[in-house]
């Protein structure tokens, strides 16, 4: 629906904010930078110091936000599941409701 896609272009904006970010967290040969290098080198170009890398959080963020707008917006299994019963549920009670005027109009009778 129309309404949506504001919801829609910012788990767009989310999902491809983490991904950048996710790039950045990536070495060459594949490995997770969980720390990076603060400072200048030594002539080896080894850091002496490190911080965690801030890119793990922005990506962590951006992945939250995204996932939550996809609960939103009925795009994960779990938001389907709930929302199959929420539908069963709704049959459910106007079944109930149903029976209950037919049972009433009998009685009626």
């Amino acid at each position: 629906e129309e309404r949506d896609v504001p919801l829609i272009e910012q788990m767009v904006f989310d999902l491809e904010t983490a991904r950048q970010a996710r790039q950045m967290c990536t070495a060459p040969d594949g490995r997770v930078l969980m720390m990076i290098g603060v400072g200048e080198p030594d002539e080896n170009g080894v850091y002496l110091d490190s911080k965690p890398n801030p890119y793990l959080k922005v990506m962590r963020e951006a992945t939250t936000e995204a996932l939550k707008i996809a609960d939103q917006l009925g795009c994960t299994p779990l938001a389907r599941a709930r929302l199959g019963l929420t539908q069963a549920a709704g049959k459910a009670v106007t079944l109930s409701i149903a029976e209950a005027i037919d049972r009433a109009m009998e009685r009626g009778r």
